[in-house]
C-alpha cells in the first residue's frame, strides 16, 4: 500500500455554491459535495502523482504538520469523493460519493429497452472491432464493450466513473469475457493506457445532445486513447432543428399565476404589488407548463416548419464548433409557433445511424422542446429566425435556444 501513486482526479472541479461554500463534483455523475478542511493542501500535496510519503514530506516541507491517523482519514475522505485516484488500476476501487442519476440502475436499464439504440450499436461493432483494440468511454451496464469482445476485439479498455463501473465488470465476468474487457473505475481523463486504441466507442449524447460534456470527453479521448487515425462510433453528429405548435400559452400562465397573487393577498392581508410588478416583467417562458411532447411512443406536437441544420460536429476531424448561429425556419403549415425541437442524426458508421427525430420512433433521448418567449401565430411560407448558442454552466455544457 506504501508505494501505491495517487493524483488528484483530472476531472475533479471546484466551485462556490450558495451558501459560499466550496464544493467539488468528479465529472457530471457526481453529486456536489462540500470540501473538507486541509484538502485543498492534501490535493496539492499528491499534485502530479505522490505516493503516501512523498506527499507527507511534501506537507512537512511546506510547514503543515499532520497526524498520520488524520493523514490517512483525508486520503479515505478524497477517495471517497473520487477527487482522488489511484494511478493505474490499483486496489483502492472505483469513488464511492453520492451520484446523480448517471450511476442509478435503472437508466441504465432504461437504455437498454431502447431496443434501436443497442442493435444500431452492436451493427456498427460488430464491423468496426474484429481484431482491433477498443476504447468504450461510459460503458455503463457494460454492454457495448460486451459486444465489442464478441465481434472478436482482441483488448476492450471500458471506461465508467459511476458506481455501474461495478456493474460492468461483473457483467464482463458474467459473459465470459473478463480477460478481454477491462473495466477501468474512474473518470475518463484519469485513463491512462499502455498503448492506445484502434477503436473508440461513445454514447455520451444527451437530451441537451451535448448535455453530458461529449464534446471535451471525446476530443479527450481521441488524443490521449485512441491512435490517430483511429476509428470513432460514432464519428459524426448533426444538430437539427423544426419548429412545433405546443399548444402551451405563456401569456395565460401569467395572468392566471397573478390572478392567484391576488387571492393570496386577500388570504394574508398584505399587498405584494412589487411581486406582481415582477411578475408581469418576468421571461414568459417561467409561466409554461411542462410541454408533453410523446403519445402512443411517437412525437405528438404539430411540426409547422422544415428542418435545418443546425451545427454538425465531426469527430474524426473536428472543427471548433460555432460559439453562435443563426437559424431561419421555413413554415410549411398554419399554426401556432411556440417552440423549436432540437433533434441529432449520428452516424456510427457508413451503413448505420442514431436519430431521435420527430419522423422517427421514440428512442430513450425522448425530445427536448426549447419553449419560445411568445407563441406566435403563422402561415406556410413565413421565416422564423432564432439563434442557438453552445454555453457552458458549472462546468456543463449546454445549447441554448434564444429569439433574436
Amino acid at each position: 500500500m506504501s508505494d501505491v501513486v495517487f493524483s488528484p482526479s483530472l476531472g475533479l472541479t471546484f466551485h462556490f455554491d450558495a451558501r459560499g461554500d466550496l464544493v467539488g463534483t468528479v465529472g457530471l455523475s457526481s453529486v456536489p459535495t462540500r470540501v473538507p478542511r486541509g484538502a485543498l493542501d492534501l490535493l496539492t500535496a499528491f499534485a502530479g502523482g505522490a505516493t503516501r510519503e512523498v506527499a507527507r514530506d511534501r506537507l512537512h516541507g511546506g510547514g503543515i504538520e499532520v497526524d498520520r491517523a488524520d493523514f490517512e482519514r483525508g486520503i479515505a475522505s478524497l477517495l471517497s469523493r473520487g477527487y482522488l485516484v489511484c494511478r493505474g488500476d490499483g486496489a483502492e476501487g472505483p469513488p464511492r460519493a453520492a451520484e446523480a442519476w448517471f450511476g442509478q440502475p435503472l437508466v441504465h436499464f432504461n437504455m437498454l429497452e431502447d431496443v434501436p439504440r443497442v442493435l444500431a450499436y452492436r451493427a456498427a461493432i460488430a464491423a468496426a472491432c474484429p481484431g482491433r483494440r477498443v476504447v468504450d468511454l461510459g460503458t455503463g451496464s457494460g454492454v457495448l464493450a460486451v459486444f465489442a469482445a464478441q465481434a472478436g476485439a482482441v483488448r476492450v479498455d471500458a471506461i465508467e466513473e459511476t458506481r455501474m463501473a461495478e456493474v460492468a465488470l461483473r457483467t464482463v465476468q458474467e459473459n465470459g469475457v473478463a480477460s478481454i474487457v477491462h473495466v477501468h473505475a474512474r473518470h475518463g481523463r484519469d485513463v491512462v493506457l499502455d498503448e492506445p486504441a484502434d477503436v473508440l466507442i461513445h454514447e455520451l449524447i444527451g437530451a441537451d445532445v451535448v448535455g453530458e460534456n461529449m464534446l471535451p470527453a471525446v476530443e479527450d479521448a481521441k488524443l490521449r486513447l485512441l491512435k490517430p487515425g483511429g476509428t470513432i462510433l460514432p464519428s459524426r453528429l448533426e444538430v437539427w432543428a423544426v419548429g412545433v405548435e405546443t399548444g402551451a400559452d405563456a401569456e395565460a400562465g401569467r395572468t392566471t399565476t397573478l390572478a392567484r397573487l391576488r387571492e393570496l393577498e386577500r388570504l394574508y392581508g398584505v399587498s405584494f404589488a412589487p411581486l406582481a410588478l415582477a411578475l408581469r416583467d418576468a421571461d414568459a417562458r417561467a409561466f409554461l407548463p411542462s410541454i408533453e411532447t410523446t403519445k402512443e411512443g411517437r412525437f405528438a406536437l404539430p411540426v409547422l416548419t422544415e428542418e435545418v441544420l443546425v451545427t454538425s460536429f465531426d469527430f474524426v476531424a473536428p472543427a471548433p464548433p460555432s460559439p453562435r448561429s443563426v437559424v431561419s425556419l421555413t413554415t410549411t403549415r398554419r399554426g401556432v409557433l411556440g417552440g423549436v425541437f432540437l433533434f441529432f442524426r449520428a452516424t456510427l458508421d457508413a451503413r448505420t445511424s442514431l436519430t431521435n427525430a420527430p419522423s422517427a420512433p421514440l428512442t430513450s433521448w425522448g425530445h427536448r422542446v426549447h419553449a419560445l418567449r411568445s407563441a406566435r401565430a403563422v402561415a406556410p411560407g413565413e421565416i422564423v429566425e432564432f439563434s442557438v448558442r453552445l454555453s457552458e454552466r458549472s462546468g456543463r455544457q449546454r445549447l441554448e435556444v434564444s429569439e433574436p
